[in-house]
């Protein structure tokens, strides 16, 4: 069972292999949604682009593949 272990990938080696977490971005998608549910989508996809920049010091996902994942979101 040792050797399986070590074939198999640990959850931190996945995490470290994902370019966005997308559970924190679905979380700032959320926080905006419920804080500004005025927003058109464009708006919100901007505002999750800024806010995850912001958090994470990192270039954000590109609008297509923020809006592909939001239609799961909502």
């Amino acid at each position: 069972s040792g050797e399986v272990l070590k074939l198999w990938p640990s959850t931190f080696q996945q995490d470290a292999r994902v370019k966005y977490r997308w559970d924190r971005i679905e979380a700032i998608y959320h926080e905006l949604k419920d804080s500004n549910p005025d927003f058109s989508q464009n708006e919100l996809i901007e505002e999750i682009a800024a806010e995850f920049q912001g958090r994470y010091k990192q270039n954000p996902p590109g609008r297509t593949t923020i809006q592909s994942h939001m239609k799961k979101w909502t």
